[in-house]
């Protein structure tokens, strides 16, 4: 049963039929585990900050490595200043 929205992409998932990957709806760099990174950050219930810290630092040795870390942290120093405003 597709979401709502969904309907006929079943087929996009994952790879097609010749098993080459699909960059566009499961890119190999975001299966590196038992599971997407996308499942993951919605099944924890991130905020976009969170998921965009795991996402990054999920695929840094797949995808643009040092970049990749840069970024992490980019988002990780605003959610720690989010953090530290909201107690003021």
């Amino acid at each position: 049963m597709s979401e709502p929205g969904w309907e006929g992409a079943e087929h996009y998932c994952d790879s097609n039929s010749e098993g080459i990957d699909d960059v566009v709806h499961s890119p190999a760099h975001y299966r590196q585990g038992s599971m997407e990174v996308y499942d993951a950050i919605t099944g924890m219930g991130l905020s976009y900050t969170e998921g965009a810290i795991v996402k990054y630092v999920a695929r840094w040795r797949y995808k643009n490595g040092l970049e990749d870390l840069e970024k992490a942290r980019w988002y990780l120093d605003r959610l720690i200043m989010e953090q530290r405003n909201a107690k003021d």
